[in-house]
């Protein structure tokens, strides 16, 4: 009989090392959106300030949805479908717009990536009624 005392404490050890860097992106994010702050009283550079704020929100979501799923796996041992759709689903959003907003805009890589968000959303649609009906009978 194996003793997996060593392979709970590494687990546990990666958990923790992977909240931290989850946790430090977030930080490091929100510090960026602060300094965002006195720029944005400067007019002229107003427009390109708040697509750097909107991405760098956006970004933070992603964070946390990402470290919503990494803590659940590592209290549950299973991973939550609905974490990673929403998490893909801010990361595509926040492409999108950066595409969007971007001196070099492609229609092809915009279409292509609401494309993938119609199939995220569709698939988080199902999942939500799915989860429901397993509950509800």
């Amino acid at each position: 009989m194996r003793n997996y005392k060593y392979e709970q404490l590494a687990l546990k050890a990666a958990a923790a090392v992977m909240m931290a860097v989850l946790f430090v992106g977030i930080v490091i994010s929100i510090a960026g959106i602060v300094s965002y702050l006195p720029r944005m009283l400067n007019y002229s550079s107003l427009e390109r300030t708040l697509q750097q704020f909107v991405a760098d929100l956006l970004y933070i979501l992603v964070l946390m949805e990402l470290m919503a799923l990494v803590s659940q796996y590592f209290t549950e041992a299973r991973v939550k479908l609905e974490y990673a759709l929403d998490a893909a689903i801010v990361f595509i959003v926040r492409e999108i717009l950066i595409y969007v907003y971007s001196e070099s805009f492609a229609l092809l890589n915009v279409v292509t990536l609401a494309s993938f968000l119609t199939i995220l959303i569709a698939s988080r649609i199902v999942l939500a009624r799915c989860t429901a009906m397993r509950s509800a009978g």
